[in-house]
Formats: C-alpha cells, sequence, structure tokens
C-alpha cells in the first residue's frame, strides 16, 4: 500500500467515514439496551416510592396501636391500684371511681381523703321531721296542722 495525501474534505470524508461508521455501529450495539434499562430503573423507582410509602404507613399504623395498648394497659394498672388501695382502706368498689391520680402516691392520697370524707359522713343521720320544729315535741302535731287546715283556720 502506498501512502496518498489527502488534499480536500470529500476525500478526507470520503476515507473517515467507514472508520467512523464502524466505530457508530460498534457504540450504538455496546448501549443497544440503554433506553430499556432506563426504563427498567424508573420502574423500579416508582416500585421503591410505593414500598416506602406502604413501610411508612404501615409504620404509623403500629405506633397508633401500641400507643393505644400501653394506654388500655396504664388504665388497667391503675386501676388495679386504685382497687388495692380502696381494699386496703376498707372502701367499697363504688368508692373506685371517686379515687383519682396517676401513681401510687397520688391514689393512696386521694384514698385517704375519700376516705376521711366517707368517715365523717357516717355518723348518725340527722333528725328530720315534715312537719316543721316542734313536731318532733309533740306525736299528733302532724294531725292537727291536718285538721287546722281542713276547718281553714291557717
Amino acid at each position: 500500500m502506498e501512502f496518498t495525501a489527502i488534499t480536500t474534505q470529500e476525500e478526507f470524508d470520503q476515507r473517515i467515514g467507514e472508520r467512523l461508521k464502524r466505530e457508530r455501529e460498534s457504540i450504538e450495539n455496546k448501549y443497544k439496551d440503554y433506553d430499556d434499562l432506563k426504563t427498567k430503573n424508573s420502574e423500579k423507582d416508582a416500585k421503591i416510592g410505593e414500598l416506602e410509602k406502604q413501610l411508612r404507613d404501615a409504620k404509623a399504623e403500629h405506633e397508633q396501636a401500641i400507643a393505644e395498648k400501653d394506654a388500655k394497659i396504664k388504665g388497667y394498672e391503675s386501676d388495679s391500684v386504685k382497687t388495692r388501695i380502696a381494699r386496703e382502706m376498707g372502701l367499697s368498689f363504688e368508692a373506685i371511681d371517686f379515687i383519682s391520680g396517676d401513681d401510687e402516691e397520688a391514689i393512696r392520697k386521694s384514698a385517704t381523703t375519700f376516705k376521711a370524707y366517707v368517715d365523717k359522713a357516717k355518723g348518725p343521720a340527722p333528725s328530720f321531721t315534715p312537719e316543721g320544729e316542734g313536731a318532733s315535741k309533740n306525736k299528733d302535731a302532724g294531725y292537727k296542722n291536718m285538721l287546722a287546715g281542713m276547718k281553714g283556720e291557717e
């Protein structure tokens, strides 16, 4: 092969054109699945986003369920402590509704206060007569008042 100098642009394009064509085909073959990979990658990103949203939702539901169960457990524990303290102090089961507090110390203080109030109220019942103050002195005062009312003497 003998060397020939290239003197025009058309001659240069003709000689290099074949090499450029082979290089383009080589690159196209190398990256021909690029569009497919790009599509698959975007589909994976969408699926990952969907799964992350489901995970966040499930986590939120789980945390809410835990909080609800913790509140129930705390209520049961509080009721248990109230019942135990009420029994220790000799209070009735109905008295448990009137005892308050968040911890054992506060519940015990509330129960002590309530017991003092209940013990004070347990004294003898006050005397009451529907006819008034003087009726307790005279047994027949009620009948006398009724007779006077019938006669129109009031």
